[in-house]
Formats: structure tokens, C-alpha cells, sequence
């Protein structure tokens, strides 16, 4: 995973090409891949952590697989020239506290973004998100320069390959 940038775009293109004839459908939407894992109209696909959560407490027969995952990180923002910052401010204080991120994570398994929120929860309600502290060592972090100077090709290429 340390060698995985910059990507071999190219070679990525040469391995979906070989792969075409086996994927049954390039998910456009979120509720799709549960969709199609849970009608086992496909034997696998990405998804998002919380969707597999929802089916198997659904009871679909479903695991996750976290080894090589991308681990993705969220922020707040305020809009510039927002009305209520000092009330946007509030909202971000409370919701970034340990104890407001620990309460979200046992509702829906969101990662917290506070590392200290991690030691509010049970070792099983941790370790049930893909986020968890265990599982760090095993997914990579995307390349946000990387894909700041190249996302408009990839893009690009991506929408021919899959049109074509």
C-alpha cells in the first residue's frame, strides 16, 4: 500500500478491461451494492461500512473484508459570510466532543473523529467500526495532491471506459 502512488493508471485500465465481462453492474447509487448483495445477484463489491452494517442486521449472510480499505476522513466547514457562525461554532464543539462521537457511533456505525471517543465505547462497539484503531494499519490514505492534479483525466477516461 506504500507504493500504491502514484497510480498506474494505465495498468488499472488494462485490468478492468480484462474484468469487464465479470461485473455485473458499476454501483451509481449508495443503496445499489446491498441491493445486489443482498439479492446474491453478485458475490462481492465495495461498499459503504454502514450499508453492511444495515444487511446484516438485516440477516443477510454478509462479512466485510477491510484488508487494503481506503480510509477516508471528514471535516466541517462554515461558508464564508455564513449567517450564524457563532451557532455553527456551538455545533461543531458539540458534535466534535468525545462523548457526542461515541453516542453517533453506537446509533450508526460512523467512525468518531476524536481518537478519545474510541475509549468510550465497548471493544466490541470499537471493533464493529471499520475505522477502529485495529484495523488502522490495514488501509491507506488517498493522495489528495495526487488527485488534485490528475482527477479531471481519470475522470475522463473513466466515463469513455465505461461508456464504451
Amino acid at each position: 500500500m506504500d507504493k500504491l502512488y502514484p497510480l498506474d493508471v494505465d495498468r488499472a485500465f488494462k485490468v478492468l478491461t480484462r474484468l469487464r465481462g465479470d461485473i455485473k453492474k458499476f454501483w451509481d447509487s449508495g443503496p445499489l451494492p446491498g441491493v445486489l448483495l443482498s439479492r446474491q445477484e453478485v458475490t462481492m463489491s465495495t461498499v459503504w461500512d454502514g450499508r453492511i452494517a444495515d444487511l446484516q442486521k438485516q440477516g443477510v449472510p454478509v462479512e466485510r473484508q477491510l484488508n487494503g480499505m481506503r480510509r477516508q476522513f471528514q471535516g466541517y466547514a462554515i461558508a464564508k459570510g455564513a449567517a450564524n457562525v457563532d451557532g455553527a461554532y456551538q455545533l461543531m464543539d458539540f458534535s466534535l466532543r468525545a462523548e457526542s462521537q461515541a453516542a453517533l457511533a453506537k446509533a450508526f456505525p460512523s467512525n468518531p473523529s476524536s481518537p478519545v471517543a474510541y475509549a468510550k465505547l465497548t471493544e466490541d462497539e470499537r471493533n464493529a467500526l471499520a475505522g477502529a484503531p485495529k484495523y488502522y494499519d490495514e488501509g491507506f490514505d488517498a493522495d489528495i495532491d495526487w488527485w488534485l492534479k490528475n482527477e479531471s483525466a481519470v475522470t475522463k477516461r473513466w466515463l469513455e471506459w465505461a461508456r464504451g
